[in-house]
């Protein structure tokens, strides 16, 4: 199956914990299988999995889910600490363990959440050069020393004064995600961008221009 498992073992937890508000003890495998084709999310990565691999039944998908979810228990599963198991059927039934609240909220719009816990994440990411951003942000100050973006025309000194005009952003006018090997980039690639034109434009696929982005949202400042 495609799906990575950070993505279906928190949704198998999740539904074995709305089957335990049904019932004291254990819950089954199949009843699992069932809730998962009943989650908005489970729907969701139900359809991702169709588009890749196709089987006969929607049921096929889920129950490997939760075999995954099964196989990594105990030892990496983050969530094998919150239930206790047992086999029935020729397959493994979890309830929650006692000692334990709520894996999740019943109401999405009454959530908290402890934030803040330091964790350690290894990726990759695209290098980029910080004295190029510092080169663009010299090479577009105004005779005042403000900056101002290059799509909505925001000045951070009119606005904010006394803080730093480095708010405006350094923005690669070709995305290097996009690229597969190294390249060389010259000021002319970059333009500077406050941090809301910088997100909006991100948002914009394909990626446009930002001459393109500035007609299409601030027609005046053509």
């Amino acid at each position: 199956m495609s799906i990575p498992r950070r993505r279906t073992l928190p949704l198998v937890a999740r539904c074995i914990q709305r089957l335990q508000g049904d019932t004291s003890g254990f819950v089954e495998h199949d009843d699992i299988v069932s809730a998962i084709l009943d989650d908005r999310d489970g729907a969701a990565l139900l359809r991702q999995e169709r588009n890749k691999t196709k089987f006969q039944t929607d049921r096929i998908y889920p129950s490997s889910w939760l075999q995954w979810f099964s196989q990594t228990y105990p030892k990496t599963n983050p969530f094998a600490d919150l239930f206790d198991r047992e086999e029935r059927k020729g397959g493994w039934a979890y309830r929650v363990k006692s000692s334990f609240g709520p894996l999740i909220t019943p109401d999405p719009y009454d959530l908290t959440s402890v934030e803040g816990d330091a964790r350690l994440f290894v990726h990759f990411r695209r290098e980029r050069n910080p004295a190029l951003a510092r080169a663009k942000r010299k090479a577009m100050r105004r005779p005042d020393g403000s900056l101002q973006c290059e799509a909505c025309g925001f000045l951070v000194s009119q606005v904010y004064a006394g803080l730093s005009d480095d708010i405006c952003e350094v923005h690669h006018r070709w995305p290097l995600a996009e690229i597969a090997d190294p390249v060389t980039t010259h000021l002319e690639d970059l333009a500077l961008l406050c941090p809301n034109c910088h997100r909006a434009i991100h948002r914009t696929d394909p990626l446009m221009s930002v001459e393109d982005f500035r007609t299409a949202f601030f027609p005046l400042l053509r």
